[in-house]
């Protein structure tokens, strides 16, 4: 077990790798009431590919979603009411690079603990569990699909990208769904539930030497690696310019996104990325300003840097009374700052602001567990940042601003159709 301390809070977290392969990630808040435990699979939306004797071969969109939603069942009953019976507050989760399950509680968090370690390695697939199954994500298919803002994210990424799964709803479509079956769940639970692609992330008034150790009784054993994901082939030019949804909404949207063409996983370079979208694009910037006052946006306006494996976005919008003209005057922001550059002492405060909202994160247990558990299962370290930005210039992040080129943009837009 190595222990690292963090002197800007006074606190150490522990990691070890147990010799079945899973890492073990803790971090002790003296006193704190509630531990938060985290295990995360390094499988998700953009695993579209399960292994064979011959190799590979594809499967549905949405497997993984699906797979996160059958594995709360079990022989004894509903893994739910487990951690019900404990008082614990259960969840889970799956998005493009991982599927996670968590707990919070308050006592009894070695049982709650050991019930999250041992519900994912036992999976009770059976088909008519899969079809129950099939109908409720369906039902959640479309509610997703009458939310504007989802609709028109979705939009944008299906035309940013030609091949890469990013381009995929994550919980897939109701095509796909229909083609998942118990022993494709159980293929995918065999090949990737594996404790070398797995990570637990507990934090807490905890002892790191009995989390192992209870850890290490979960999984004894070495199954072997996991598939790694492997970016497709991605052309660097978008699919398309342009996509307009017409949907019963309140409010047009228009969301404008950027495709990295050279995408890399590097954490400074990404980190760079995310400072130069919000120097342009946040709330005291000039451009936001200018925009706020002539009411073409809301408080609901923003921008997002999304990285990940073969694949880099930036994206700006929101909610607007008229797209047409948002649309013209981003284009005309951001064109001025790439001519002129950015303010370097903006960027300098926005440095100083990112430092301190990661050590804001040691207030906020939960939200540090998923960061954590986020940046692990990409192999990168979420306690790098503050060095990171500390040694981060102006002059990377304006660098940044180059991907900021109409001819890797695409539009989306929302309209209202009664």
């Amino acid at each position: 077990m190595i222990e690292q301390r963090l002197s800007g809070v006074g606190l150490s977290h522990f990691e070890s790798e147990l010799p079945s392969g899973l890492k073990v990630s803790t971090l002790v808040l003296p006193d704190f009431a509630k531990t938060y435990a985290l295990l995360g699979v390094r499988y998700g939306s953009m695993d579209t590919r399960v292994p064979t004797a011959q190799g590979s071969r594809p499967i549905p969109a949405g497997t993984a979603h699906f797979l996160e939603h059958r594995l709360f069942e079990s022989e004894d009953g509903n893994a739910m009411d487990r951690f019900a019976s404990l008082g614990a507050s259960y969840n889970a989760f799956t998005d493009y690079f991982q599927t996670a399950y968590l707990f919070s509680a308050t006592s009894e968090e070695e049982a709650c603990l050991d019930h999250l370690l041992t519900f994912v390695q036992r999976p009770h697939l059976t088909d008519a569990g899969v079809a129950k199954e099939r109908g409720i994500i369906v039902q959640e298919l479309r509610m997703y699909q009458d939310m504007p803002e989802h609709r028109s994210w979705q939009a944008l990424l299906e035309s940013l990208f030609h091949s890469h799964p990013v381009r995929q709803e994550i919980g897939g479509s109701e095509a796909s769904v229909a083609e998942i079956s118990a022993e494709l769940l159980l293929e995918c639970h065999s090949a990737f539930y594996r404790p070398s692609n797995m990570r637990l992330v507990v934090v807490g008034d905890v002892d790191p030497g009995a989390v192992v150790d209870q850890a290490a009784r979960a999984f004894p054993d070495a199954v072997g690696p996991a598939p790694r994901f492997e970016p497709p082939a991605e052309p660097t030019a978008v699919r398309q310019s342009r996509v307009e949804t017409d949907m019963a909404v309140s409010l047009p949207i228009l969301e404008v996104g950027f495709k990295d063409p050279e995408p890399v996983s590097d954490l400074r370079r990404d980190t760079a990325t995310s400072l130069m979208a919000e120097a342009l694009f946040g709330e005291s910037s000039d451009l936001y300003l200018e925009l706020y006052r002539q009411g073409l946006i809301s408080d609901g306006f923003g921008a997002q840097s999304f990285t990940g494996p073969g694949f880099g976005v930036v994206a700006v919008g929101g909610e607007t009374v008229d797209p047409e003209r948002l649309e013209e005057g981003l284009w005309q922001g951001i064109e001025r700052v790439v001519a002129n550059g950015l303010d370097p002492d903006r960027v300098e405060r926005l440095r100083r602001r990112e430092i301190g909202q990661f050590w804001g994160l040691f207030d906020r247990p939960e939200a540090l567990a998923h960061a954590w558990m986020g940046m692990a299962l990409q192999g990168q370290d979420l306690f790098q940042l503050p060095d990171l930005l500390q040694a981060i210039t102006a002059a990377e992040v304006t660098a940044r601003l180059a991907l900021l080129s109409s001819a890797q943009s695409a539009v989306s837009v929302v309209r209202h159709h009664p």
